[in-house]
């Protein structure tokens, strides 16, 4: 299986109990983005990110090797049978001068969301983050 790049709750430093499973049970191969937009999906007042790929943008997430079934039936229960596992290719931007290109794959959703607010600069957790200065 390629590795997984994941751009909302299963992120690194994610502050979802989600995120742990990819940090106990897969490798960290870095931080990387995808050519792309992240949109805020409101779900009946459950908010969640939601990867549109392609276009002009930039999706920031990470990328990890999971060898383990076990997990990725574990990710597959979480994702639900709303999102789907897509390939994607993805720039690894952590440790290297240039973006190194990986063919990997993400959970993106089976149907288009309908409409939702763009998250800026694509990327979930400065989303989540307080402003500075307060």
């Amino acid at each position: 299986m390629p590795p997984l790049f994941v751009y909302g709750t299963l992120r690194r430093g994610s502050p979802h109990p989600a995120a742990a499973w990819l940090r106990d049970g897969a490798t960290w191969m870095g931080a990387a983005r995808a050519a792309g937009r992240l949109l805020l999906v409101d779900n009946a007042g459950t908010r969640y990110p939601v990867l549109e790929p392609g276009g002009r943008g930039w999706v920031q997430g990470d990328i990890y090797t999971v060898d383990d079934a076990a997990l990725w039936r574990r990710l597959d229960e979480y994702e639900g049978d709303q999102f789907q596992l897509i390939p994607i290719q993805v720039q690894l931007t952590s440790g290297s001068a240039a973006p190194e290109p990986v063919d990997a794959v993400a959970y993106a959703p089976v149907h288009a969301p309908g409409p939702g607010a763009e998250i800026p600069a694509g990327d979930w957790l400065a989303f989540l983050a307080p402003p500075q200065g307060l």
